[in-house]
């Protein structure tokens, strides 16, 4: 079923709705293949996909203003906060620490090349 929203928190699109308070599926912002989309264009990264629903739900709750043709306050501080979550989100990645690098190991084949080894290891100390 296209239409489809589940929730379970262990699957990407379920740590996605947990990030976007959309837990209750039967009153879904979006469906299954909507965050799946999402995830898609953000190749992968949730967070991102998070930040991306958020500003589309924000982008619909204005259109749904603008048919009525009046905003109030409460509406745009509803706006306000869907667009400063996604910002949050953007940032988290953005800031996020690098991946931790590679360690590169040598391997003493012999006594000469530990010895080797160990007064590199010494001269790099001091």
């Amino acid at each position: 079923m296209a239409d489809q929203a589940t929730y379970d928190p262990s699957t990407p699109i379920g740590r996605i709705r947990l990030m976007i308070a959309d837990t209750d599926v039967s009153d879904a912002w979006f469906t299954d293949a909507e965050l799946a989309a999402f995830l898609t264009i953000e190749s992968g990264v949730e967070d991102l996909a998070a930040a991306r629903a958020l500003r589309a739900k924000a982008a619909s709750f204005v259109d749904q203003m603008e048919q009525m043709g009046h905003y109030t306050d409460d509406q745009r501080g509803v706006v306000d906060s869907l667009l400063r979550q996604a910002k949050s989100l953007e940032d988290r990645v953005e800031h996020a620490p690098a991946e931790p690098a590679v360690a590169i190991s040598s391997v003493a084949w012999n006594q000469f090349t530990r010895r080797d080894m160990v007064l590199k290891d010494r001269l790099e100390r001091t």
